[in-house]
């Protein structure tokens, strides 16, 4: 699968705009206008977990980090094919495409806490199994929240509609409800829209990883050029070198397991974004339903 240089900018853009609005959808519902759980608070702790699951549900969460360790050129390859720290990923033909993405901050987190490629190959899919768990979680929410808001709202209109609270009351009630589970529509919409990002961000650090030899390689020649500035360079490094090569070797991952990875997580993105899309829409109908109500009594929401 190869990235192109402009797709990857493109998706660096899509990505600082899902940012911001996560930003603001994630601080979670408590205090959002009328959403502040004043007559339904445990409505409103669901509403909660709603913001707290999205976000968790996040494959690659710190763009900051992709983007200042992008910048350093992974230091973290230098290290391992020339043991030198100020050596870098982009100047060995790795990053050069997806350096200063999310994507690739990924990929070098997982190559300096991870240099055997089983651990990282593992590591990779432990992540593939939270994120699905965090998108199981987000649904459960999703339908809590939901419900509890639909019940008391069919409560307010059955209470103004014997008399028990006035006209004023049954709308203030109904907008903290009406406001409560438009935050969990607009959640479900923007954890939705994040989906290609996330999806792009997962191929940017396995296209790093299918890199990642030829990095090695090319760090090597840079690194055998220098020893070979003196005669004593390179007679006290050759055997070092020799012995270098083949443990940097050992770094890389194979290709069936990148394939298994990109595979996995692209799955687990699908099976979020047809989920969401259900209750999306059972949201919109339900919708329809409550504001027929509200407009037979002449109640605002």
């Amino acid at each position: 699968m190869q990235t192109s240089l402009t797709s990857i900018h493109a998706a660096g853009r899509r990505l600082m705009v899902a940012t911001a609005c996560a930003a603001l959808l994630l601080s979670g519902c408590a205090g959002v206008g009328p959403t502040t759980g004043h007559y339904y608070p445990e409505c409103n702790t669901y509403c909660a977990n709603v913001s707290a699951q999205a976000n968790n549900t996040q494959l690659i969460k710190s763009v900051g980090a992709g983007a200042a360790v992008g910048a350093l050129g992974g230091a973290a390859v230098g290290y391992l094919a020339g043991r030198n720290t100020t050596s870098t990923l982009v100047g060995a033909g790795v990053g050069a495409v997806v350096g200063g993405t999310a994507g690739y901050a990924y990929f070098q987190n997982k190559l300096k806490e991870y240099q055997d490629p089983r651990q990282r190959y593992q590591s990779y899919m432990n992540d593939a199994a939270t994120q699905k768990q965090a998108t199981l979680a987000l649904q459960r929410d999703v339908i809590a929240a939901r419900n509890c808001y639909d019940q008391k709202w069919k409560e307010v209109i059955a209470q103004f509609d014997s008399g028990a609270i006035t006209k004023d009351e049954a709308e203030k009630r109904l907008k903290e409800i009406h406001a409560g589970l438009e935050q969990v529509k607009t959640i479900i919409a923007e954890t939705r829209s994040s989906i290609s990002t996330q999806r792009e961000q997962a191929m940017q650090a396995m296209q790093a990883e299918r890199d990642l030899p030829q990095a090695i390689q090319k760090q090597q020649q840079t690194s055998q050029k220098q020893r070979q500035t003196t005669q004593n360079q390179r007679q006290g490094n050759s055997k070092a070198a020799s012995s270098q090569q083949q443990l940097d070797k050992n770094n890389e991952m194979d290709g069936e397991q990148i394939t298994k990875i990109e595979k996995h997580l692209d799955s687990n993105l699908t099976e979020q974004d047809q989920a969401l899309s259900s209750l999306y829409h059972a949201d919109k109908d339900r919708e329809t339903r409550r504001q027929r109500e509200a407009s037979a009594r002449a109640l605002e929401t």
